[in-house]
């Protein structure tokens, strides 16, 4: 996820005090979801520091494997699920959960149609000076198209103001993220994952985020 395995390490722990945080104030199973996306991807940049770890001989090949396995898992095939499902959650009931429920169908579709790829072997991590490319082959273009849709997606839909803002600046930065990447440049995935983790977790201490929990 990140240039080297000491970044992904750091920003492991970083990720990790979010994660604790915004555990620690969530106040409902309806935000709950959405509480511990820092968790999610603290296991996640964790995962590709054990990828790099394996590459560098510091763990077995076998540990290497298994850890690019469940980073391509969850990247591709887990959060087009759980990302429009996490938002869907905190919705009161309306337009804007109707659309959302649309959204959690594409996802549903694109990780369905990933993790069959996955399944079938069709996946790959090859690591490189300063960044690992991890890829899923023999995936359907519509399936790639409603996975931008569902993950970057779901938070403009949202009706809380800060939610959207926060997801029309997500959808530049992933943009930006992978022009980046086909730049050959060193990865910073991990970076925007602490961003967003640091968001989720001043989100979960919002104000306005209880009373529309408790409206139906």
């Amino acid at each position: 996820m990140c240039l080297s395995p000491e970044v992904d390490a750091v920003a492991t722990v970083t990720i990790s005090v979010f994660a604790f945080d915004a555990l620690r104030h969530n106040k409902s199973l309806r935000s709950l979801p959405l509480a511990l996306v820092p968790s999610v991807f603290a296991l996640h940049t964790l995962s590709s520091a054990f990828v790099w770890w394996a590459h560098r001989g510091h763990v077995s090949p076998w540990v290497g494997a298994e850890a690019a396995k469940f980073f391509i898992a969850v990247a591709f095939a887990f959060l087009p699920i759980y990302i429009p499902f996490a938002v869907w959650c905190i919705e009161p009931a309306g337009l804007r959960r109707n659309v959302l429920s649309v959204l959690c169908s594409a996802g549903l579709f694109s990780g369905l149609s990933f993790a069959q790829s996955i399944v079938r072997g069709d996946s790959s991590a090859v690591v490189g000076h300063h960044a690992i490319a991890y890829h899923v082959h023999h995936v359907s273009t519509l399936a790639m198209c409603l996975y931008f849709v569902a993950t970057c997606g779901a938070m403009l839909f949202s009706g809380f103001p800060s939610l959207i803002a926060w997801g029309a600046l997500n959808v530049g930065v992933i943009l930006f993220l992978f022009w980046w990447m086909y730049e050959d440049l060193p990865s910073i995935w991990c970076f925007w994952a602490g961003a967003t983790s640091g968001f989720v977790a001043w989100f979960m201490r919002s104000d306005d985020l209880e009373p529309r929990l408790i409206a139906r």
